[in-house]
């Protein structure tokens, strides 16, 4: 029992220590990207991909094991790069669930490719001993939501699950930290 914590334990670190590590500010410029904040939590990570200098880029938050595992525990933090607060930001514990604390990490990106962005809700069950279904929690993955970041434009991603599914919206924020939705 003590090697399989053990082993869970050095799985997670090593992915904490792997994960994309977030944009410090100096790295953004105004002048040639744009950021964004994606939120995640275990069980509900957000996914964004793009394409840099012909490569693709997949930034999973809260998702990979080191994200899940400090969400899972309470540890996980929230990374800033400067954007402003917005009132998703600022309340983004309300979000929080049963070992699942949410978070946010804020990204550089650059304004010369296109976003997409996923939320992903991973259902769960729990069994009684005699095998039938106690709890359960559906497993949904919003459509793909696909935008062009405008150059010194900071934007935030919303997840929303009810019983309709899962879906994401995505806000352009402004310096007083309003928000207004990005519309394709």
């Amino acid at each position: 029992m003590k090697k399989i914590v053990f082993s869970f334990f050095l799985a997670a670190l090593i992915s904490a220590c792997a994960s994309n590590p977030p944009a410090s500010q100096t790295d953004y410029n105004p002048k040639e990207q744009s950021r964004i904040r994606l939120y995640g939590q275990n069980g509900k990570p957000t996914l964004m991909r793009y394409s840099l200098s012909g490569q693709e880029i997949k930034v999973n938050v809260g998702g990979g094991m080191g994200d899940a595992f400090s969400s899972f525990v309470g540890t996980a933090k929230s990374q800033s790069i400067g954007i402003p607060s917005t009132r998703i930001s600022n309340n983004v514990g309300d979000q929080n669930g049963i070992l699942a604390k949410a978070f946010y990490k804020e990204f550089a990106v650059p304004s010369t490719s296109a976003l997409r962005i996923q939320s992903n809700l991973i259902g769960m069950a729990n069994f009684s001993p005699s095998g039938q279904a106690v709890s359960y929690s559906p497993r949904c993955s919003s459509k793909e939501f696909s935008f062009q970041p405008e150059t010194g434009k900071d934007y935030e991603v919303a997840s929303i699950v009810n019983q309709q599914g899962c879906a994401v919206v995505v806000f352009e924020v402004q310096a007083n930290g309003e928000i207004k939705p990005i519309t394709r």
